[in-house]
């Protein structure tokens, strides 16, 4: 339990400690050290606190492999993505995207329901539209880049709605909230707010943590 409690808090003020870094960051489009490392230590505290829970309350990690998976690939684009060297985003997207994948195993191998996978790509159809139509009048480069990664986030939620778990739901549309707020500021389709992306963020993987656990 001491233990638990200890990667909670580290957890807890590390997240409350770079929200309040984003929300007086410097607009010179850098992210300077303190940013960088707060950011870096948000998802492993987590799942280092989803574990150590998970041994103090007695309650088995579903699909443990795929939870560890999902904190690496994770933690491994938000360092990438705090890089400027060429083709540090990309990969950083990349990783994201096997953390998405690593996360929709863990739940669907839990549960699937055709039917729920169903009705969620007719229901997500809408927002994916819009989200095309933003990225398409933009002129700028790498468009094929975001209509991709569109269409990964739109296969990730509706992979996770099918798995019926309202942690899995939340944590998915969270998530794809918090990176559109980033591509719709990109585009010129919206303004990026650093402390709601990461807001968003960070609760989209509480709660997809949560679920490893319920």
């Amino acid at each position: 339990m001491p233990a638990f409690l200890i990667s909670f808090a580290i957890f807890v003020s590390d997240s409350v400690l770079h929200l309040i870094l984003q929300a007086h960051r410097k607009a010179d489009g850098i992210d300077h050290w303190p940013i960088v490392l707060t950011k870096i230590v948000i998802v492993p505290s987590l799942y280092l606190t989803l574990f150590l829970g998970s041994e103090a309350s007695g309650l088995d990690v579903h699909g443990a492999i795929w939870a560890l998976s999902a904190c690496f690939f994770y933690t491994l684009g938000d360092i990438l993505l705090t890089q400027r060297w060429k083709t540090a985003f990309e990969l950083g997207a990349l990783s994201f995207v096997l953390g998405h994948a690593a996360v929709s195993a863990g739940y669907v191998s839990r549960y699937f329901s055709p039917l729920l996978l169903f009705i969620a790509l007719a229901v997500y159809l809408f927002p994916l539209i819009r989200y095309l139509a933003a990225v398409r009048r933009w002129a700028g480069e790498g468009r094929a880049g975001y209509v991709f990664y569109g269409l990964v986030h739109y296969v990730f939620c509706a992979l996770l709605a099918s798995s019926a778990s309202p942690f899995a739901i939340a944590g998915s549309l969270l998530f794809a909230v918090s990176d559109c707020m980033i591509v719709y500021a990109i585009t010129g389709a919206g303004r990026k707010r650093d402390v709601a992306v990461m807001a968003t963020y960070i609760l989209s993987n509480i709660l997809l943590a949560l679920g490893f656990l319920f």
